[in-house]
């Protein structure tokens, strides 16, 4: 409970996810499986590996948010937003 306001709290599970992602970021790129791949995150976390995934010649895009994951955005070959995209993805 929030000693604030009373409210309890939502735990969302997300140890080691990014762990999972880098894992497979790399593993996937020394088995030569991708060419490009898109990395919808805004985690600068993330820079290091992209930087030395980029180094064996794979283009990393980052998809993010405005306002957002700048320092990955900039690491990354090349971004988008996906804020852009949302009005055309709603139903």
């Amino acid at each position: 409970m929030c000693p604030a306001c009373g409210c309890g709290f939502i735990v969302s599970i997300e140890k080691g996810v990014d762990a999972h992602i880098v894992t497979d970021l790399f593993t996937l790129a020394w088995e030569n499986a991708y060419d490009i791949g898109i990395l919808v995150t805004s985690d600068a976390d993330f820079v290091p590996a992209v930087e030395r995934i980029q180094e064996k010649g794979i283009k990393i895009i980052n998809a993010t948010w405005h306002d957002y994951g700048f320092e990955l955005s900039r690491t990354c070959w090349a971004s988008f937003y996906l804020d852009d995209l949302i009005a055309q993805i709603r139903k």
